[in-house]
């Protein structure tokens, strides 16, 4: 019935598209590039952020896009919840992780003195998700909760770290993807962006495929296999966190809340602050021009980057 009523909501708003936008739409006034300068570019930053944004999203899709469904609808081993509840589980966090995202700027980074922020502030949140996926993972493979299948203790391990991880990953997602407009060069905003999302894709494949082999071979006993899918998750979001700290973005340093982390100093590339972000001035207000807005909040972005700030990216 939901893929009926989507496909009538798709064919109702053909005509509009038809006959109301301009047929120039969408037609680049430049040569686009070519795979080979997309795969192959010489952007420094934005090579080493793609790949963290890589490791980052797979962490997430180790445990949420395959074992996390089965977990819950598991009767032998999980929490052996109707698929009403299911559905209904995985819904309350897409809307909580994409909710935190438009508010991180106002409550989290601008609060804690992290305007605009930097590399050390996207590896210090990487680094946050590690104890939730590890507490998790514990649980799962130690706590006599799940090898007893306590289902109420279960539920509630399960709930407080995942809505933990929706809210931290949230601030993650809204801070790489202010790095990424950030990153990239005036004149290919949209080819940077594009190359930028592109590992986000790598990254959930990867984290799909190995989420589905450790839930289902890891041990005929689920729970066992579910913890070993949040303990590998564990290990990519150090890897994700331990990459993106070798971007050259040393200026601003890192401060939580009164107190300085890390102080300012000169980029590895003799840049200030301020001449960082006059560097990246043309890129931001470029990208409002080249790209129109998607689904992870890029245009968003590019404008949040404007004014210091990060931006509200959407959600999965």
């Amino acid at each position: 019935i939901a893929l009926g009523v989507m496909i009538g909501f798709i064919f109702l708003a053909l005509p509009w598209g038809f006959f109301g936008l301009d047929k120039n739409l969408g037609t680049a006034s430049k040569k686009p590039a070519t795979l080979k300068q997309i795969l192959f570019n010489k952007n420094y930053n934005l090579n080493v952020l793609s790949l963290a944004r890589c490791f980052l999203f797979a962490s997430r899709d180790l445990w949420f896009e395959v074992p996390l469904p089965f977990f819950l609808r598991d009767d032998v081993y999980g929490l052996g919840q109707r698929r009403e509840v299911v559905g209904a589980f995985l819904a309350i966090y897409i809307i909580v992780y994409g909710q935190m995202q438009s508010y991180t700027p106002f409550l989290v980074i601008q609060p804690l003195g992290q305007e605009p922020p930097n590399k050390y502030a996207a590896a210090l949140w990487a680094m946050g998700l590690i104890p939730i996926t590890a507490l998790l993972g514990y649980a799962s493979t130690f706590d006599p909760t799940f090898k007893e299948r306590d289902v109420l203790g279960m539920l509630g391990w399960s709930i407080a770290c995942i809505a933990a991880f929706a809210i931290i990953f949230a601030v993650n997602s809204s801070v790489h993807s202010y790095l990424v407009v950030r990153y990239a060069e005036g004149d290919k905003v949209a080819t940077s962006v594009g190359f930028y999302y592109m590992s986000n894709a790598v990254g959930r494949l990867l984290g799909t495929l190995s989420s589905g082999a450790l839930y289902s071979y890891v041990s005929d006993d689920k729970t066992l296999g579910f913890g070993a899918c949040m303990w590998a998750s564990t290990a990519f979001c150090f890897v994700s966190g331990f990459i993106v700290y070798f971007c050259r973005d040393n200026a601003n340093g890192l401060r939580c809340g009164p107190c300085m982390c890390v102080p300012p100093q000169v980029d590895s590339e003799g840049l200030n602050a301020n001449d960082t972000a006059a560097a990246n001035a043309g890129a931001t207000s470029s990208a409002d021009s080249a790209m129109g807005p998607t689904a992870d909040g890029v245009e968003g972005g590019a404008a949040a980057a404007g004014e210091g700030q990060p931006p509200s990216a959407s959600a999965v």
